[in-house]
């Protein structure tokens, strides 16, 4: 089902989950701790302001059992703000509690599931770290997300951040939106080195679908080198009438 593109998460895991709390760990991770998932609950029971409790994990990279060279350090307490700058919980590491019956329905169109729903269970509460390595993250040739080069990586996280966007509170709204233009501009521009015109352009549309006041000049001065600024030019022509359209509808709304 899953090399259908029928993902297990929204369409056959949380349908019939009906704990308290929910414990994440795919396939190729492990757990080390015996009394993990019970730190973990202590910790959210006895602390109701935090939804989600995570901790440090070790890397298995083919075979050699590394620190966490992945994720950056960040306090032993955070929120959804902190979180919408980037992930920084390895998806075996994680216990939250579920406050929702349902997901939303743009989860399903992610194509990496664990941040997007670490954002919406960060809407519930404060995020709790512990300083205690309890899970192994397991790197090797099958892997698929931790294999993958920059652009492609960049790619999948343009596309969860599309549908992210708009959809939660105003502080964190506005951190992806800004990570989401910056990464755009970097498709764009990669698009161009390599000549791939059509790809760069359907980028640009995306980009004024979710940015149209910010495909403007200023975004046309951040691409380099002068040939590529030609390129982007010509592109931008082809869907400036979305963005006329756009202040068009807004004006008269």
């Amino acid at each position: 089902q899953y090399s259908q593109g029928i993902k297990p998460w929204p369409n056959f895991v949380f349908p019939i989950a009906r704990g308290k709390y929910i414990a994440l760990c795919e396939g190729d991770d492990y757990w080390t701790d015996p009394y993990k998932l019970q730190k973990q609950v202590d910790f959210l029971e006895h602390n109701k302001d935090y939804s989600i409790c995570f901790h440090d994990v070790k890397i298995n990279k083919h075979g050699e059992l590394i620190n966490d060279d992945i994720t950056r350090d960040v306090p032993e307490s955070t929120s959804i703000i902190e979180l919408a700058k980037g992930n920084y919980m390895h998806t075996p590491s994680v216990v939250f509690k579920r406050n929702w019956q349902e997901l939303p329905s743009w989860f399903a169109l992610c194509p990496a599931g664990d941040y997007p729903l670490h954002m919406i269970n960060a809407q519930f509460g404060k995020i709790k770290k512990l300083d205690e390595v309890m899970a192994v993250y397991r790197i090797h040739n099958s892997n698929i997300w931790a294999n993958q080069d920059n652009f492609r990586m960049s790619q999948n996280i343009h596309a969860y951040l599309h549908e992210m966007i708009d959809n939660f509170e105003s502080g964190a709204n506005e951190i992806l939106k800004s990570r989401y233009l910056n990464i755009t501009r970097n498709l764009i521009k990669k698009c161009l080195e390599l000549n791939q015109r059509e790809t760069a352009n359907y980028y640009l549309t995306r980009l004024v679908e979710k940015h149209p006041d910010s495909v403007l000049k200023s975004f046309l001065s951040d691409l380099q080198p002068p040939s590529t600024k030609v390129l982007a030019k010509a592109l931008l022509d082809q869907v400036n009438y979305k963005v006329r359209n756009y202040f068009f509808k807004k004006k008269n709304a």
